[in-house]
């Protein structure tokens, strides 16, 4: 609901916990804190139109790239570099397959249907 309400321009007003810390994280896009009151007055204060364009930037491609790019460093990248190979351009790409390889999710599910 929080990048629902951002990309609609309205900025979030919520307790330091979980959830909210992250999507907020250090963006001027959200108040967080104990008192709701003083969270939601200082929310007011926001710019809507940053709102809107923070969570513009966060689709779900967007999330799939971040979580590509860190399965490539936790899994190809110190295979690559245990085998003396040069890194780059070969790994895990958006669907799960690049230069023939599987990531570890896909692999998963592949069996689990088989």
């Amino acid at each position: 609901m929080q990048l629902e309400a951002l990309a609609s321009g309205v900025p979030i007003a919520a307790y330091p916990v979980m959830g909210p810390k992250d999507v907020i994280g250090n963006h001027p896009v959200g108040v967080l804190g104990e008192d709701l009151r003083e969270a939601c007055l200082g929310a007011l204060q926001l710019s809507r139109a940053d709102c809107r364009a923070f969570a513009l930037n966060n689709t779900w491609e967007n999330s799939a790239r971040q979580f590509l790019d860190h399965a490539n460093k936790v899994f190809v990248e110190p295979a690559a570099h245990a085998r003396g190979a040069q890194v780059g351009g070969k790994g895990f790409g958006v669907g799960g397959r690049t230069a023939g390889r599987r990531s570890p999710v896909g692999n998963a599910a592949a069996s689990r249907s088989r």
